[in-house]
């Protein structure tokens, strides 16, 4: 950070070309998630981009557009799956909650990765433990709250994403339903993630040519996953995929804030 009265050293070209590749590469990762999944490019991204030394509204400039556009596209490819009763109570619910919970969070940081670390883990283990599985499909029942909390987690870490996915997987949508309603879901948590740092002043990097390197990276990822993988993956096998991403995802939360 610039200070009064001290010069800050310039990146020598060979740090700047190393970071270029570290992002591209971190991009180029977790468009493999999303394009299979609806979800990945923030959930994963955002952490990564931390360690590499950038700033939260840096982090969401680089990865929202990309994940915006992946999703875009796996609305478009399965528009009739959408579960638009879950759409209608995000926007009622967790949207207002992202928007005032990011205005506060690019000002201050609140430490609530454990607990929501422990909430994805608890959920991903429903294929093993009963109990779990009974607690989720009673938290489906109680989707405003559940809504609410989902916008609150999201505006503070971008971690909603994680519990988009477990709420819809807890519901049992097959995999026909579960992408297109994730994406459909995360895409308008970008939107108003966008608006908010539009809102806010800090979307300096949104319109440039390294934003539209990236989504060329993420589109032409989800491009590839999506014909030789995500179609030909069964629904057994997809579910399976979906409970291990979010066990990862759990203990990755997990680990990042220990």
């Amino acid at each position: 950070m610039w200070r009064p009265g001290r010069i800050t050293p310039r990146p020598t070209l060979q740090a700047t070309e190393h970071m270029l590749l570290s992002v591209t590469a971190t991009i180029a990762f977790t468009a493999i998630i999303q394009s299979m999944f609806g979800v990945g490019v923030l959930l994963f991204g955002t952490p990564t981009l931390l360690l590499l030394g950038f700033g939260f509204a840096d982090a969401l400039q680089t990865l929202l557009p990309v994940s915006l556009a992946i999703n875009l596209l796996q609305i478009a490819s399965e528009p009739d799956k959408v579960d638009r009763d879950v759409l209608r109570s995000l926007a009622i619910y967790s949207l207002p909650a992202i928007a005032v919970t990011l205005w506060l969070t690019l000002r201050i940081s609140l430490p609530i990765d454990p607990v929501v670390g422990v909430v994805i883990v608890f959920i991903a283990s429903g294929e093993v433990w009963s109990l779990s599985e009974r607690l989720m499909k009673a938290a489906t029942r109680r989707r405003s709250a559940f809504m609410v909390v989902m916008g609150l987690v999201h505006g503070l870490t971008n971690l909603g994403g994680s519990l988009l996915t477990a709420f819809v997987y807890g519901a049992g949508h097959e995999k026909e339903e579960s992408r297109p309603t994730i994406a459909a879901g995360y895409a308008i948590f970008a939107v108003v993630q966008l608006a908010t740092l539009i809102a806010s002043g800090a979307s300096q990097r949104l319109v440039s040519l390294e934003t539209a390197g990236n989504i060329a990276v993420g589109v032409t990822v989800f491009g590839v996953v999506e014909h030789f993988f995500y179609r030909k993956t069964t629904a057994t096998v997809y579910r399976r995929m979906l409970s291990l991403l979010l066990l990862a995802t759990g203990v990755m939360i997990l680990a990042r804030s220990v």
